[in-house]
């Protein structure tokens, strides 16, 4: 598909065409295109358009936890650490099926500000869900564990003391390419953990 071979403007036309096209997608079809929409323009780093794509064509008791958790990376993007916390919430309120992927979002949410603690507990309930929902290791959240058990060490706190609400310096988020997308924090301290 052009989404697949990096033709993101060529892919974003096309979906806006079928989302625009004569006797309008089934719901279904209209929010699969919608999410796609908003994925290009994450990847496109277009922020704001991509929770705009979400938030003004589907309403809250409609959106499905994948378009929650969607906003929710677009506000982490944007700096909106505690509002994209609250979303990921949302996101944990209906989700059977993705919720490991939401609680890995939480996760580097809290190691960005340093929150050592609850970056483990989230990759923690990331795995668990990952393990006993599909029999299998989510590799995004051995890889916050070990970043988490890293800044630990750089900091001399053994995995014991990872509980006792000790504060670690922000860490920048990172994109799967290794890439830093935004500042590591907007100066709040939230706190949302799987439905904390």
């Amino acid at each position: 598909t052009c989404e697949a071979r990096g033709q993101l403007e060529h892919a974003e036309r096309g979906f806006i065409k079928a989302l625009d096209a004569q006797g309008q997608p089934a719901p279904q079809a209209r929010f699969y295109i919608i999410e796609a929409l908003s994925k290009l323009c994450i990847a496109g780093g277009r922020h704001d358009e991509a929770i705009g794509w979400i938030e003004e064509r589907i309403s809250h008791h409609r959106r499905k936890p994948s378009q929650w958790r969607l906003i929710g990376i677009a506000q982490v993007a944007l700096g909106r650490h505690s509002t994209a916390l609250m979303t990921f919430r949302n996101a944990l309120q209906k989700d059977n099926f993705g919720r490991h992927l939401t609680n890995v979002e939480i996760g580097k949410v809290h190691l960005s500000q340093g929150d050592l603690g609850k970056a483990k507990r989230a990759f923690e309930q990331a795995l668990e869900f990952r393990e006993r929902k599909y029999g299998s290791k989510d590799k995004a959240a051995l890889e916050g564990l070990r970043d988490v058990e890293r800044i630990e060490a750089e900091n001399g706190a053994g995995p014991s003391d990872v509980n006792d609400g000790r504060q670690a310096q922000p860490m920048g988020l990172r994109r799967a390419d290794g890439a830093v997308p935004c500042k590591a924090t907007d100066g709040e301290k939230v706190s949302v953990v799987d439905g904390e």
